[in-house]
């Protein structure tokens, strides 16, 4: 193991609250069936997803892997899950954003910023 994962790994009850209070975008948690490293019980899960800010955290268990799901015979379901969560984000995120423009621009008008041309 690393000298700074050493050093760090400690601190991290203490430092990930605040850390996890920045992260304002997606999060998805994923544990191995076999997993022996990381505690995923239903209390270890709620301290986890509690302070953090993000719009969505998804927690997925994966069958048949082991620690590093990455390297194990669940390598490709995992990607594919992983990229189908990021896809739902993008997809969300296009899908909010012209509904953000509108209320932005309701806000400027309202404020004196922009004008409304009316349709001639």
């Amino acid at each position: 193991m690393p000298a700074s994962e050493v050093a760090e790994g400690p601190l991290w009850p203490e430092l990930y609250p605040g850390i996890a209070a920045r992260v304002r975008v997606p999060v998805r948690f994923t544990f191995a069936e076999q997993e022996q490293w990381w505690r995923f019980d239903e209390e270890a899960v709620a301290a986890l997803r509690h302070p953090l800010a993000a719009p969505k955290v998804l927690v997925d268990h994966q069958p048949d892997a082991g620690h590093n799901i990455s390297l194990g015979w669940a390598a490709r379901t995992y990607h594919l899950r992983a990229l189908a969560f990021l896809e739902e984000c993008l997809l969300a995120h296009d899908a909010a954003v012209p509904e953000a423009r509108r209320r932005s621009a309701e806000r400027r008008v309202a404020a004196g910023l922009e004008w409304v041309s009316s349709p001639v």
